[in-house]
């Protein structure tokens, strides 16, 4: 039990982030090549272009709905009006 001890300050082990090519610095190593990779996409602008179609598309689309859903809501509140010829359109005996 005594041996696993170190006997000076020099021999005793290191924390990951101090040794190169462990852990620390592969996740710096990466991170670096990330972001490169991400640079180099932007500076193509094809995904920026791409996202930016796609983003306007969804907003055309979500446009388009906001108007559906008020005409669902107007014929709604018609029909809340006169729920006898709605129920009696649904074959609902009143």
């Amino acid at each position: 039990m005594m041996n696993d001890i170190p006997k000076t300050l020099l021999e005793q082990p290191k924390p990951l982030f101090f040794k190169k090519n462990v852990y620390s610095g592969r996740l710096y190593t990466n991170g670096k090549e990330n972001r490169k990779n991400q640079l180099e996409l932007m500076k193509e602008g094809e995904i920026i272009e791409e996202r930016l179609l796609r983003s306007w598309s969804l907003l055309d689309e979500v446009t388009y709905l906001k108007a559906l859903v008020r005409v669902l809501e107007g014929d709604l509140a018609k029909t809340e009006k006169r729920p006898a010829g709605f129920l009696s359109k649904l074959g609902v005996d009143v």
